[in-house]
């Protein structure tokens, strides 16, 4: 069976020889620059979204996606910048992503600020409402704020968007506890355990 990392290795070798025969192609530098951090080289993907940002600086997937190389390599402060920059670049745009808004929101949350990572992670939620992992950070800054009918309502539409999931069984598990509502923390921690397995169990 095909490593996917050979899968990977070819694509880029690929990529890299259409971007020597058409240097100024912003797309083939980005579809590089995702191959490669897929891959985990974290640093050629960085070249390569800079490249992009050269050549079009109002990319918000570019400057996203910068942002998660950024993070990757614990530059934490130039990925906070870089999601901000692909925040501010999609104001008043028709159509906006909620990616450089979760992705700043969920640093945020790492970072103890549940605050602003709430306000951000809100604003993903609304314009991807579809969108499970958005409504899951949502519910945890909210739990951190202690603003727990907010906080449950958030992680019961996450459950309900990918209901095979069991992070998400196991956090709302924990709200209904932190809100005293015991039977109902039961049930989410027990699916959540029958979904990591017999083997896993939910990190505390």
């Amino acid at each position: 069976m095909r490593d996917v990392n050979e899968d990977y290795a070819d694509a880029i070798r690929w990529l890299k020889q259409a971007t020597d025969l058409s240097p100024d192609d912003a797309d083939t530098w980005y579809s590089l620059g995702r191959a490669q951090y897929s891959k985990g080289d974290y640093g050629g993907a960085e070249t390569s979204f800079r490249r992009v940002l050269t050549l079009d600086s109002r990319s918000v997937k570019a400057e996203n996606n910068l942002g998660l190389t950024l993070a990757s390599q614990n530059q934490l402060e130039k990925a906070m910048e870089a999601y901000r920059k692909a925040e501010a670049l999609q104001q008043g745009s028709a159509s906006q992503s909620e990616q450089p808004l979760l992705n700043l929101g969920l640093l945020l949350l790492d970072r103890n600020q549940p605050q602003e990572a709430a306000e951000k992670l809100a604003r993903a939620a609304a314009i991807a409402p579809s969108c499970a992992q958005c409504q899951e950070a949502l519910g945890q800054a909210l739990l951190a704020l202690n603003r727990l009918p907010e906080a449950e309502a958030a992680l019961e539409k996450a459950v309900a968007l990918e209901p095979k999931n069991p992070r998400f069984h196991f956090v709302l598990g924990r709200a209904y506890k932190q809100s005293g509502e015991v039977e109902k923390s039961r049930i989410e921690l027990q699916r959540s355990t029958e979904l990591y397995g017999s083997h896993s169990t939910p990190a505390q």
